[in-house]
């Protein structure tokens, strides 16, 4: 699912190195070609003479050609290139011996009709525009047991990472029975889509487009539930957290327990999806017994989906559970420790959390135009 850009859809060409560039005289072609672009801030270059094309034929990342200009493309004699795509708004070209010779004779790589084939067309400038990007990445943070404190832990990464990366912070809400992450920000009435928009969201997902689309507060981008939680499956997930290494500078997700050890239909399938994704899960763990014995039966349940973990001891009052005990009943490294009424603590653990992940805030002043 590809989210209508905030931005207007202009016909002037974009001039920029990376420049998806249009070889075409067909006004509706352009047109229609334009409107794919915006929906995922793909550049584009128009252009309709092969002078004109001979000086970004070697550079640009894909070429797209309309075939009423193939026979004035094969009379240009360019060197071959990959990455040459013909497309049409007419259906009965594929029909066409003449234009089957002149695809063949300048080395087109593949055919797209469009309307019907928009999605193949979008997820190739969808990887286009991203994949120059080098993927950030993705960290789930998960409650061992009731009210260990994830959620809070979640947005405090997401809140520093938000502010220091020049990438910014994308934060998923995957827990269903929060009540909606949106709330920690106060941002409960700022616009944009949450999920129960976000439902039918399958397939490649432009990041761009979705930070476009999605609440945001001082450089954390929310995609959060309601105040009433929406059914989430696989797919939605799956998309949306993918989308996040490649156009945010870090993807945190709050992984409920609920989503986790549900029934065991879609939603527990859901989470196991957001845990498969990470680069690495934290599981937030209180210092008492009953925390710890709890933690142990919701890592056992998880365990095959995760990747890399490590363990956030939260100290309550009057807590007695030496960090070496915990390691030791649950089989994972301590990360970092949090001392309730303690802030200096939580900013510890994040900066923990941020080093072991490979990340390191920058100035504002480096971050991109959002």
């Amino acid at each position: 699912m590809f989210f209508a850009p905030r931005r207007s859809v202009t016909r002037e060409p974009v001039r920029t190195p990376n420049a998806v560039i249009v070889f075409t005289q067909d006004a509706a072609l352009i047109e229609h070609l334009l409107t794919l672009a915006a929906a995922v801030d793909a550049p584009l270059a128009v252009m309709s003479t092969t002078a004109e094309l001979r000086t970004q034929w070697a550079r640009a990342p894909i070429i797209l050609v309309g075939t009423e200009a193939l026979a004035t493309l094969a009379t240009a004699d360019l060197t071959r290139r990959a990455g040459v795509i013909a497309v049409s708004l007419r259906q009965e070209v594929l029909a066409e011996v003449t234009y089957w010779q002149e695809a063949v004779g300048v080395g087109v790589q593949a055919v797209h009709v469009l309307p019907a084939h928009d999605r193949a067309l979008l997820d190739l400038l969808v990887d286009t525009v991203e994949t120059h990007t080098t993927p950030a990445p993705v960290v789930a943070v998960l409650g061992g047991c009731g009210g260990a404190g994830a959620t809070t832990l979640a947005t405090h990464i997401a809140r520093t990472f938000g502010r220091a990366l020049p990438a910014q912070c994308l934060l998923v809400d995957a827990d269903p029975l929060g009540g909606g992450i949106d709330i920690h920000f106060q941002a409960e009435r700022i616009d944009g889509l949450r999920w129960s928009e976000l439902l039918a969201t399958s397939g490649r997902v432009s990041a761009e487009a979705l930070r476009h689309a999605i609440p945001q507060v001082d450089g954390v981008y929310l995609v959060s539930h309601e105040r009433t939680p929406a059914a989430v499956g696989a797919g939605a997930l799956d998309a949306v957290i993918a989308a996040g290494p490649r156009g945010f500078g870090l993807c945190v997700v709050d992984v409920g327990r609920s989503v986790l050890l549900g029934s065991g239909g879609h939603e527990a399938h859901a989470g196991q999806t957001a845990l498969a994704r990470a680069t690495a899960t934290v599981v937030v763990v209180p210092a008492d017994l009953p925390s710890i014995a709890a933690t142990r039966a919701v890592l056992a349940a998880v365990q095959p989906s995760m990747g890399v973990a490590g363990i956030v001891v939260r100290h309550r009052r009057g807590s007695t559970v030496q960090v070496r005990d915990i390691q030791s009943a649950l089989g994972l490294e301590v990360v970092a420790e949090i001392h309730d009424q303690r802030s200096a603590s939580s900013h510890r653990a994040v900066a923990a959390i941020g080093r072991s992940l490979g990340i390191a805030p920058h100035s504002r002043r480096q971050r991109r135009a959002s």
